[in-house]
């Protein structure tokens, strides 16, 4: 994903995804939004798997690091998912915390608008997780909880783990 985002003409590939460059300029991201907003997808045949899993009664949760939305396409049931990194079905003003529409925010940006905050004028972003943020409480909550309580553990194309620098 960072291999081609020179054209964007940010500092470094890492920076559209990074907290504190967002505040400055947004723009990138908001871009870069329109391309990678997940309704441009389709979930795979290891989404559907996963739901298979839901549907048996054997899946205690899916956990997720992909921002892309799929797994919840695929229809695993919110209660039985953790995204890891976050989702684009909400947004929140990273000023005054507001929320605001997911909606409203995709319409505005694939019309080339700021999504801003109508309480305080604050940049809106999806609750994904960008450098320099928290994971989400849900996800750090869940995987304590779950982890005694699982008697199989997949791991699939991911090690949650992020290099940075």
């Amino acid at each position: 994903m960072f291999d081609n985002l020179q054209r964007f003409k940010i500092p470094s590939p890492q920076s559209i995804f990074t907290l504190s460059y967002f505040k400055q300029n947004p723009d990138p991201f908001y871009q870069l939004s329109k391309e990678i907003w997940p309704t441009k997808f389709s979930p795979t045949k290891t989404h559907k798997f996963i739901k298979l899993l839901h549907d048996k009664k054997v899946l205690l949760r899916c956990y997720t690091q992909n921002i892309d939305g799929l797994e919840r396409i695929a229809g695993i049931p919110p209660d039985r998912l953790v995204e890891a990194h976050g989702t684009f079905s909400k947004c929140f003003c990273i000023q005054c915390n507001a929320k605001y529409s997911s909606t409203l925010f995709k319409k505005q940006v694939f019309n080339d608008q700021r999504p801003l905050c109508p309480y305080c004028k604050g940049f809106v972003k999806p609750a994904i997780v960008f450098f320099g943020e928290d994971m989400p409480k849900r996800f750090k909550k869940l995987s304590i909880e779950d982890f005694s309580k699982c008697d199989l553990l997949i791991v699939m194309g991911t090690s949650l783990q992020v290099h940075y620098g």
